[in-house]
Parts: C-alpha cells; structure tokens; sequence
C-alpha cells in the first residue's frame, strides 16, 4: 500500500528547517525547546534524516549541524524555495507507487486544488504514451504529475498539453545548456534521443474539463538504459557531463509550466504567443515523418503546427493533413530510419 507525504509538516520536517535556517550548530535543547519535544525524540529525528541522506554533525556543547542535502524530491525539498503560486502550491511525495499519474488521478477525483504536485522517488508502474512502459525504477530521474483544472473547452487540450513539453524543453536549456527540442507533441529530445516524456489524462464532461493530470518523466542523473531501449534514451547526465540538481530541474519546469499555463488561459494572444514558442524547439517541423492515420500510415513532411496543437503534414502526394494524436517517427530521431 502506498504511503503518502504531504506538504503538511512533521516534526523532522521542522528539525530540518531549524537545520537549515540556522546554518551553523544549533543544540539539541534549543531544538527540542523551539519545537515541544524531548531531546531524545530530536535525536532520533536527526538519525532518521540522516539515513534519508542528509548529512548532519553532531559535536558536545554544540549540537548538529547541517553539511550536505542529498538531492531528494521529497515535499519539503520541493516545496523549499519554489518561487511559484499557483503549481506547488500543494505536494504529495511517495518513496515508491504504481504511477504518479494514477495517484494524482485519485487525488484530483476527490478534489485536489488546482497546481498539486504529485511525485514518487520510484514508479513500479510507469507508463507513457499509448500504453508504453515508461523505466522509472532509477532514483537518477524525475517522476512527477501535475494537476490542472482549465476553465477552457475540453477542444483545447491538445494546446494545454503542449505547453506542458515547452515547459520542460526551456528548463532544459536555460539549466544545463543542452540542445533540447520538443518532438511532438511533447516528448524531448538531446542529439536523437529522448530525455523525458509526458503523458496527459484528462477527465472530461461533454465540454467542460473536470482536471487534467500532466505526468513528467525525466531522465535526469541516469548513467545508463536497457538494451532495448538504450539506442533511443539518454539522460542529462549523459549529454552534459555533469550530475544534475533533480530540485533545480524540477523547479524550473514547474515555474515554466506556470509561466506558459497562466499566459495561455489569461492572455489573449497567449495561445499564439505560447504556440510560437514551441514551433522554435520542435524538430518535428521540416522533418520527414511517418506517422498514423485512419488507421494506417501516411509519410510526408511536417510542415507546422496548426493553431489548435495539431500537426500539419504535407504527404508525397501533395495532400495537406493534420493529425492531432497516434505514434509520429521522425527520421533521424528515436530510431526511425
């Protein structure tokens, strides 16, 4: 069974936060006075962060003191230091669950604000597009859903998800400087291959939109994939060279995903301008493509997106088709040749 954490605060939540706002020793007493609790119940509180991976001194007449944060995801660390004010505002962290998408599903159905964050240090059950086993076993990577409620037609989320890709793609490249592009409609890509992949689910009634669960994997800190997959995968890790804050990736998709969110819902050329943004990192556009139709497989030249998110292809025979969903392969780019 699963075991949720939320934004709310605990006692070791609040030993940390001493920790940390402190900077240099702060002593078991003064602790233990500031929060109501025993010096032993402090203590164990400090072991308990240390075996999660934070690294705290203790010397006598001293107390504890705060050297080095692994790179967690938890709630706390996620919500430290999120400039944000619409996604984040609530988090709810699991060490390991099916999918964040299924919890974040669970969570919006009974009513979860607007911008909760859902996020697991491990996926036993992730998935991508299309029903795609998506590997997230790995605590090298990011696995984290967010909860939308767009006052907008359920017409529009073909658009809303895009969004979702040009907020990660412009993470990417601001944080670690690598070439991202955007393979529609939102997987990302460094050098041919994919980095991250995002999966919309929507809950809908005629028109109007229930909520609308974005899920984000990214692979962030991974040093190597399967077989099967290592061919078309890579990592941050990878491309760049260096080992990569998981927080300050995270953080920078989630203020990007509100940038782009609120810009499109509330200002009038926002769908446009949003839309021009994301035609300047897709590698989709001047590629040629193969990709499904009716029920088949047309082959042609991506040659826009359409201001309503889909893709416009031109064919062999001259005919101008928009698809708005089923699997696109570019050559050159996650194996197609």
């Amino acid at each position: 069974m699963d075991v949720g954490k939320s934004r709310g605060k605990g006692i070791e939540s609040f030993v940390l936060e001493i920790l940390k706002r402190k900077g240099g020793f702060v002593s078991g007493q003064d602790i233990s006075e500031r929060l109501g609790v025993t010096r032993a119940a402090v203590w164990k509180h400090v072991c308990s962060l240390r075996k999660a991976g934070y690294e705290i001194k203790s010397t006598t007449n001293k107390g504890y003191k705060l050297v080095g944060t692994p790179d967690l995801l938890s709630a706390d660390e996620i919500s430290e230091g999120l400039k944000t004010v619409l996604i984040g505002r609530d988090v709810v962290y699991f060490d390991s669950t099916s999918s964040t998408n299924d919890r974040a599903k669970e969570i919006a159905a009974s009513g979860a604000r607007e911008g909760t964050v859902v996020a697991a240090g491990r996926q036993t059950e992730g998935r991508g597009r299309f029903g795609k086993k998506w590997l997230s076993d790995s605590d090298g990577g990011i696995y984290a859903s967010v909860i939308l409620r767009p006052e907008a037609p359920a017409a529009d989320i073909a658009r809303i998800t895009l969004i979702a890709g040009l907020a990660v793609c412009a993470a990417i490249r601001s944080i670690t400087l690598a070439d991202a592009g955007i393979k529609w409609p939102n997987d990302i890509v460094i050098n041919g291959r994919k980095v991250c992949g995002i999966l919309a689910e929507m809950s809908a009634e005629a028109e109007h939109i229930d909520y609308l669960v974005v899920g984000i994997g990214i692979n962030v800190n991974d040093e190597s994939f399967a077989d099967e997959i290592s061919d078309r995968a890579t990592s941050l890790h990878i491309e760049t060279g260096e080992r990569i804050s998981r927080k300050t990736i995270l953080h920078g998709v989630l203020a990007n995903l509100e940038k782009y969110y609120l810009r499109y819902l509330n200002d009038p050329d926002g769908a446009k301008s949003v839309l021009e943004e994301y035609r300047k990192y897709c590698v989709t556009i001047d590629s040629n493509i193969s990709a499904e139709w009716h029920g088949g497989r047309i082959e042609g030249k991506a040659c826009d997106i359409s201001d309503t998110g889909g893709l416009v292809i031109q064919t062999s025979g001259g005919e101008m088709i928009t698809v708005y969903s089923g699997e696109v392969s570019v050559r050159g780019v996650l194996g197609y040749v």
